[in-house]
């Protein structure tokens, strides 16, 4: 009772961020394969951002962050079971009640924290160890 599933195969760029943020949670369920296995799902982000509860299907690293964050549930692949008893689960929740724990994803997902690899890796950057080797060479000095 006043709840509605949309399935959506695909929706034009300008209409998605509305659509997030107007929905209660966010649903991604894919097979288990190598491929999902170290892929990461964008849409998943994408969730995180809107603060959308999250039921997914186990496998890759959004999984794990959906587990670990404690911003969802994850499921097993194919089990539709699983899947059905999750959606119930969390519908009987409203959005707001996982809000608290979407301030850590938001923290570990800022522009500020995700750029730092970056640019410590372009502060020490280094020439590859075959450069290297190539420039000693060149000097004379036992490359």
């Amino acid at each position: 009772k006043d709840k509605t599933i949309l399935f959506i195969e695909w929706l034009p760029f300008d209409e998605y961020e509305s659509a997030l943020c107007e929905a209660d949670i966010g649903v991604t369920f894919q097979p288990d394969h190598i491929e999902s296995h170290f892929s990461i799902r964008a849409r998943i982000i994408s969730y995180f951002w809107a603060h959308l509860p999250t039921l997914v299907s186990e496998g890759d690293v959004t999984a794990e962050w959906v587990k670990d964050f404690k911003i969802g549930k994850v499921v097993p692949p194919g089990d539709i079971g699983a899947l059905a008893n999750a959606l119930i689960s969390m519908l009987q929740n409203s959005k707001k009640e996982w809000e608290s724990n979407f301030k850590r994803v938001d923290n570990i997902f800022a522009w500020q924290e995700v750029l730092k690899p970056l640019i410590l890796y372009c502060q020490s950057a280094k020439y590859a160890p075959d450069r290297q080797a190539r420039a000693r060479g060149a000097r004379g000095d036992g490359g």
